[in-house]
């Protein structure tokens, strides 16, 4: 039977799954060519998932063709950029994130775009779960279990991610901070190499989205708000997480 990594406990962290588009005017006949959606993740992604489950139901409600372009890399930041380059007539948006929006900025001291100033806010389309998760053979089936493992042998627990600055190292940076223990960071070139070096073993933990929920669609939506208000969002989110990372002098090689 192939192992599998054994969920501990839902964190108390949640995705900003929303669109912004590049600042600009669309054009009063908007839309009259197909939208673009930039999802900055690889295909097969949370994040794609999501964004192909609602395309649909957004080109019916546009009576316009809807398409997925994605653009993954350093940590959602190129097809980020993409976006903050584009022509800003409505037609290009883009899917983003924690990472993108509210971390990167604190991660990549030279990122090529703002959050705050290089996108109109459209609106958030929801929140999903994150769990911390253990490999099979580590002694901990729940939070309280892991924190004493990680406190009874300090920098010797591992935990993965998808990259360095990105919500699966930063998530666990602030549950590190406020349980106080220390744990080793061991970041990989994506989510699906960090999961399988957890389920096989190699590494004893990562905080991980919870792909399932995604795939039944049980994201919480997001309440109703205007542009200004998921703007604002965007803003206070942008200095919950920055004092996260500041504090954990995490930076991008």
């Amino acid at each position: 039977m192939p192992a599998r990594a054994a969920t501990v406990a839902l964190a108390l962290i949640t995705g900003i799954f929303a669109f912004a588009a590049a600042s600009g005017d669309a054009r009063a006949e908007f839309p009259d060519k197909p939208v673009r959606i930039v999802v900055p993740w690889p295909a097969g992604g949370g994040s794609d998932v999501v964004a192909r489950l609602i395309a649909g139901p957004l080109g019916e409600q546009l009576k316009q063709s809807v398409v997925i372009d994605n653009r993954p890399g350093a940590n959602g930041a190129i097809g980020s950029e993409v976006v903050a380059r584009s022509r800003p007539d409505g037609y290009t948006l883009v899917w983003v994130t924690a990472d993108t929006h509210a971390m990167n900025p604190h991660v990549y001291p030279k990122l090529a775009y703002d959050p705050r100033t290089d996108f109109a806010a459209v609106g958030i389309v929801g929140y999903f779960p994150y769990a911390l998760v253990v490999n099979p053979t580590f002694p901990a089936s729940n939070v309280a279990e892991f924190v004493a493992q990680a406190k009874q042998r300090p920098g010797q627990v591992t935990f993965a991610s998808w990259g360095v600055g990105g919500s699966a190292h930063v998530a666990m940076e602030m549950f590190r901070a406020q349980a106080q223990f220390d744990v080793l960071h061991v970041p990989y070139q994506g989510a699906a190499p960090a999961v399988q070096a957890v389920v096989g073993g190699q590494v004893d933990s990562m905080i991980v989205p919870m792909r399932e929920q995604l795939v039944k669609m049980n994201v919480d939506p997001a309440p109703p708000q205007t542009p200004q208000q998921f703007q604002a969002f965007i803003a206070s989110e942008y200095e919950r997480w920055g004092k996260t990372i500041r504090d954990a002098k995490i930076k991008a090689e």
